[in-house]
């Protein structure tokens, strides 16, 4: 009796239903000198599970050894009445006795765990080189009282109430209530969505482009800065082309002088006279690249063609950038005008995304929600901005809504045709399954 008082002082003090398993454990091969000690709970489905092992912090279950112990409890759960029984030394099935010898000792017995309202809750493997006598067996029993309460005590705390569930389950006929019940849940009518990210984008914007190849010298605007139409957004590095220019109006110059001097000459020479044609199309070919320089220089700064917003990232990183003829640089839009650019990863896509309904989740406030309709779908697959193919879908936003400011992000949902709720989760796992198989 004062063996068992010392073993319940650890059980009291445990704080969790694994730690009661560990403390059975280990408690129990020291007080009996056993050479192995194994408990085992029983789970949500009414199942073994190795919990804990003697002199090992932590089990793995998914081991052969783990495997093995659940078999053998599963097969002595229903041992009758008596708490203590000897774990036979030929086991069946057949499969069971081939790896006795290699996971139990000869000399070991079962321990099976009960809680006040005499549910099974887990039990113990305790083995040996020795038999255990009499008052080692009265000990086991007693402890199992203990051990049994500690353990239910924690596990009445659990979220699932185990002992609740798993006699109701067992019924043949519950079972067949809960199939029917899936089955027919697997007909009920759902409609088919795929999640796309989205980015509220300009709808008719106009792109602003480099006039010419340059240097940009410098941004006069800030992103989504409000322009009106005339207003100066940008001015290229001068240098090259005035000096460009001066040289083709000094050329020009040249040219002139020699026309007048060969035109001098041509009343007493024939060959000036000759030369005349050729040194007045030298001097339209300089006054052609000299007016050509003269637009350049008059396009060193690009104006705003319409009022709206300036879009574009950062004004920092294109001063002193080279572009060419042609390159993007902005774009000003309307903010009244904005509508959804929505990309759709192919493996998400759905049947019937024309016209299809959205519904959108910014980022900046993932519980309001949008509502859209798409008004463009692509038929090949694109790019997105992060490099990942997607196809390219255009969603209009509904008219009683505030409209977004160009530019937020989040994620949006786009609704297909109603299908059953079977197709609608089997669908992904069987596409996986025919790229897998091979189907």
């Amino acid at each position: 009796m004062s063996s068992l008082f010392g073993l319940f002082d650890p059980l009291a003090a445990c704080r969790s239903e694994r730690e009661v398993f560990l403390v059975i454990a280990n408690e129990l091969s020291q007080q009996l000198a056993a050479d192995q000690v194994l408990a085992w709970r029983r789970n949500a489905w009414g199942r073994p599970q190795l919990w804990a092992v003697a002199g090992v912090s932590r089990v793995e279950r998914h081991t052969d050894f783990s495997s093995w112990v659940e078999k053998l409890a599963c097969r002595l759960m229903p041992g009758g009445e008596a708490a203590v029984a000897a774990v036979p030394l030929v086991l069946d099935p057949p499969a069971l006795q081939a790896e006795r010898h290699l996971h139990l000792l000869d000399n070991a017995v079962h321990v099976r765990l009960f809680g006040p309202d005499g549910s099974l809750v887990g039990g113990i493997f305790a083995g040996r080189s020795r038999a255990f006598d009499a008052a080692e067996i009265d000990l086991l029993t007693g402890y199992a009282v203990l051990a049994g309460r500690s353990a239910w005590g924690w596990r009445r705390k659990a979220w699932l109430p185990v002992d609740g569930w798993a006699p109701l389950l067992a019924r043949q006929r519950t079972r067949w209530v809960v199939g029917l019940a899936v089955l027919a849940a697997m007909f009920m009518p759902v409609r088919l969505s795929a999640l796309a990210s989205a980015e509220v984008t300009a709808r008719e914007p106009v792109t602003i482009t480099a006039t010419q190849d340059g240097v940009v010298e410098k941004i006069l605007v800030r992103p989504n800065q409000r322009v009106a139409a005339g207003d100066v957004l940008l001015r290229f590095d001068a240098a090259v082309v005035r000096n460009r220019l001066d040289v083709a109006r000094r050329a020009v110059a040249v040219a002139e002088a020699e026309l007048r001097r060969a035109s001098g000459k041509a009343f007493l020479d024939e060959s000036s006279r000759a030369e005349l044609q050729t040194l007045r199309a030298r001097v339209q070919e300089k006054a052609a690249e000299t007016q050509y320089l003269d637009e350049l220089s008059a396009r060193l700064q690009i104006k705003a063609p319409v009022a709206g917003l300036a879009v574009f990232a950062e004004p920092e990183a294109w001063s002193g950038r080279p572009v060419q003829t042609g390159e993007r640089v902005m774009s000003i839009a309307d903010p009244a005008k904005v509508w959804l650019t929505l990309y759709l990863p192919p493996e998400e896509d759905i049947p019937s995304r024309e016209r299809a309904p959205v519904t959108l989740n910014l980022d900046i406030s993932p519980l309001a929600s949008i509502q859209a309709t798409v008004v463009e779908s692509g038929y090949e697959a694109g790019m997105t901005p992060e490099g990942r193919p997607a196809y390219i879908l255009r969603a209009v936003l509904s008219d009683t809504q505030a409209l977004p400011r160009i530019g937020l992000r989040g994620s949006a949902t786009v609704y297909g045709d109603t299908t059953w709720l079977g197709y609608y989760l089997l669908r992904k796992p069987m596409r996986a399954a025919r790229r897998l198989l091979g189907w």
